[in-house]
């Protein structure tokens, strides 16, 4: 009885949740091998030099360096367990933390191996194709978009033809003109201008590290600020302030690390021009916004949190290896979800039953 106590907090679980995430992950390990299946087919014609293997284990010193990189996102973990002490336990149920630990340990495992394999290795492959495609179709798809938006304006205020027509052929000539001057994609110049200012902002040092911090945790304080409990009732201060406060030193840190090693094109084939460094790093980016998608089910502010984490993720892939991300991606989730049994585990009332026979 008291092991079982400890490992689901008598919480009572839910077979349907179990079936879902364990059904959930054999379909990410199905999806992961035909992806590499995919890339071994594809790589014969398209982006030769790529390889998802080739920062599988980049170096031996990770051990070396084994608590400054593993140490602060446990820690960031372990408080984000503990905030469920502001939780009346009224959303959790019917969910995966109101599974018991050993059934967490298995989904730990899963996401840590397959969305490490995925997000941070094969995924990027075909983030390279994307990127190539979009930029080949991108800039008529928004000349189009805009198209539309202009006659929707004009029909919108109801504007006269001859109106209508004059925007249309301004319309036409900037963009002409965009073409012609630049001889280049317009897509790829604004990603272009876009990694000088991460390049720069990665080569400024420590003293833009509280600037990151500063426009995160706006962002994420408008985002909690909305959230309202299940039951109807807001975000207590001392929680939001909490959130916040942790938000902002783990961006601080995690932040900058991800944007430098990105900034610094670290699978960027030799001798690359910079437009075909451009789609590496979009690449990258859209490999990290499919991340931070595949976590939309935790709200807006998780998120937020997992495109940071994302971020973090390249910064040990591309330093020490994939092997590494995996390793720190499960120690995360594993220690979120133990952070928060420990709080249910004293929370719950059948603990004064289980501490009686002391």
């Amino acid at each position: 009885m008291k092991l079982r106590h400890l490992l689901d907090a008598s919480r009572p679980g839910n077979k349907g949740i179990r079936i879902f995430y364990t059904a959930n992950a054999l379909i990410m390990g199905g999806i992961v091998g035909i992806a590499l299946i995919g890339w071994y087919i594809l790589r014969h014609w398209f982006f030769k030099e790529f390889s998802p293997w080739s920062y599988w284990d980049i170096n031996g010193h990770f051990w070396s360096s084994f608590w400054a990189v593993v140490i602060p996102p446990i820690l960031y973990a372990i408080f984000l367990g503990q905030l469920d002490w502001f939780n009346n336990d009224i959303g959790e149920a019917n969910t995966v933390v109101s599974e018991n630990m050993l059934f967490k340990g298995f989904v730990s495992v899963f996401a840590g191996l397959f969305e490490e394999l995925g997000h941070r290795g094969v995924l990027i492959y075909f983030g390279l194709i994307a990127v190539v495609i979009s930029n080949f179709f991108f800039s008529w798809i928004i000349a189009l978009f805009l198209l539309f938006l202009l006659i929707t304006i004009i029909a919108s205020t109801r504007s006269n033809i001859i109106f209508a027509l004059f925007l249309l052929a301004v319309f036409i000539g900037v963009w002409i003109l965009i073409r012609k001057y630049t001889h280049d994609n317009p897509v790829l110049l604004i990603n272009g201008f876009i990694l000088s200012i991460y390049q720069w902002i990665s080569a400024s040092g420590w003293r833009l590290y509280p600037i990151y911090a500063l426009l995160m945790t706006i962002a994420l304080g408008l985002t909690v600020y909305l959230i309202h409990r299940p039951d109807g009732r807001m975000m207590s201060i001392p929680e939001f302030i909490l959130r916040v406060t942790s938000f902002t030193i783990w961006t601080g840190y995690a932040l900058p690390k991800g944007i430098k090693i990105i900034g610094n094109l670290p699978i960027v084939p030799a001798g690359a021009d910079k437009w075909t460094a451009l789609i590496y790093v979009g690449a990258i980016f859209w490999s990290n916004i499919k991340f931070q998608k595949g976590h939309k089910y935790q709200g807006s502010a998780g998120t937020l949190n997992s495109y940071i984490l994302g971020l973090y993720l390249f910064y040990i892939a591309f330093t020490y290896g994939l092997l590494y991300a995996i390793l720190v991606h499960f120690l995360f989730d594993l220690f979120i979800f133990g952070s928060e049994h420990a709080v249910q585990i004293i929370k719950n009332r059948r603990l004064a039953n289980y501490l009686q026979p002391f």
